[in-house]
């Protein structure tokens, strides 16, 4: 049932996510789509370093006593709303850049749409840490119909989306069902503002720097293409890589929804070192995720023609070639997502920071080298090379380390710390397997 709601959930986002990109695609230029596209980029890796600071620990209070809960909950609220604010001047900041140089990427709405997306991530992960799925559900259900209902408003007397309209609605989506839901929720609990009050939990952030070179590592062999393509060749052909990426996206729902189930099972097996049970449930991930990427992108391949024309007018029905290239780029996310998902549970923050800069690093070097000359879709190319290497780090490592554990076991008791020497405690995936 949890799986359920939690693939529920999944849905929801990827079809909220779908909405506003197809909006974007469909009634504006592919100019203002590319530039919404690469905003949105910025909004998901400022989500992933928000998750190694804040939302990857809230699932480690669920041992503590409710006073303590509370308390340290209080301490995460600050630090998010901390991090809210330098995210918001940091954008600011990058945006007054744009305009000064008259850049086509520049959009004022930016200032508010990143922040209100931080805070929708950061409520939805709240949801999850109490084991409230339901509740994560209806918050991107509200955020879904709210969206819905301003950008039919918005068609109906002709405004046709601009970078600044599609970031303004989306943001305003985010922010206020996200704010109403929370203050809800927490029953108005107040972040801590004293340091005295906020210095006995900073340990709680002891482990946070590995794992966010980790999960930096992997926004950018996801990401950085964008970033690419935007600088290189133009919003137009961002756009143009973002819409037929956009219509892979929900095969990533089953590795996304596995991975929020799955890792604090995983944790309790590999604490009980029951790896047999271990290798089984990692073995479902790999199977049904995978099996569910090869079917839709193969499904997305055969009816492009008859997809490009309904969804984007027949706008991008030239681009089809670039299914297949994303379709490899959903399975090999899909398989890397497992990987990380067991070295998260395995508490190896270390070695999973290693493979996601190994992987970094392959991705910037290929997309360096492809940019010069070759045509904007290879640039896919180049997080396709970055996630071959991240898996197959990741299937090596963890070769290694079932061997190892099993002969450790023999000669002496486990250890109850973390590979970088933090106490363990649960922790929830950081790693972005949703609406990429």
């Amino acid at each position: 049932m949890r799986f359920l709601i939690s693939l529920s959930d999944q849905i929801l986002g990827a079809l909220l996510t779908f909405i506003v990109n197809l909006w974007m695609a469909r009634e504006g230029g592919p100019d203002a789509y590319g530039v919404y596209a690469l905003w949105l980029a910025v909004a998901w890796i400022s989500g992933a370093a928000q998750s190694t600071l804040v939302t990857s620990h809230l699932a480690g209070l669920n041992a503590s006593d409710q006073e303590e809960r509370e308390t340290a909950e209080r301490f995460f609220l600050t630090i998010h709303i901390l991090f809210v604010f330098a995210a918001a001047a940091i954008t600011a900041g990058a945006s007054a850049i744009l305009l000064h140089r008259n850049s086509p990427f520049h959009a004022s709405s930016a200032v508010f749409f990143v922040p209100f997306f931080l805070i929708y991530q950061y409520t939805r992960a709240l949801f999850f840490a109490h084991h409230r799925p339901d509740c994560a559900t209806a918050l991107t259900a509200s955020t879904l119909f709210l969206f819905i209902g301003m950008a039919s408003v918005c068609s109906f007397y002709g405004y046709a989306p601009t970078p600044d309209i599609g970031l303004a609605l989306a943001g305003t989506s985010y922010g206020i069902v996200a704010l109403i839901w929370l203050v809800g929720f927490t029953k108005g609990r107040r972040p801590l503002v004293q340091w005295q009050a906020i210095r006995p939990h900073l340990h709680y952030l002891r482990s946070s720097g590995w794992i966010l070179l980790g999960a930096g590592s992997s926004e950018l062999t996801n990401r950085l293409f964008s970033f690419v393509t935007a600088g290189r060749y133009g919003a137009n052909s961002l756009a143009m890589l973002s819409a037929t990426q956009v219509a892979i996206r929900p095969a990533w729902m089953l590795s996304a929804a596995w991975s929020s189930v799955s890792q604090p099972q995983l944790a309790r097996l590999w604490r009980d070192h029951n790896h047999r049970r271990f290798l089984a449930v990692l073995g479902a991930g790999l199977l049904f995720p995978l099996l569910g990427s090869l079917l839709w992108t193969g499904g997305v391949e055969l009816g492009w023609p008859e997809i490009s024309r309904l969804l984007y007018k027949g706008r991008y029905e030239r681009n089809g070639h670039l299914i297949l290239l994303w379709g490899c780029n959903v399975v090999l996310g899909g398989l890397s997502a497992v990987g990380g998902t067991a070295m998260l549970a395995m508490k190896r923050y270390r070695s999973l920071a290693i493979t996601d800069v190994l992987a970094a690093l392959t991705t910037c070097a290929c997309m360096a080298a492809l940019s010069r000359n070759a045509d904007y879709s290879l640039v896919i190319v180049g997080t396709l090379a970055g996630q071959a290497v991240q898996c197959l780090s990741m299937a090596l490592y963890l070769k290694g380390a079932l061997h190892d554990t099993s002969h450790a076991e023999q000669a002496s008791p486990p250890s109850s710390t973390s590979e970088n020497g933090a106490p363990q405690s649960g922790l929830i995936s950081v790693r972005p397997t949703t609406q990429r």
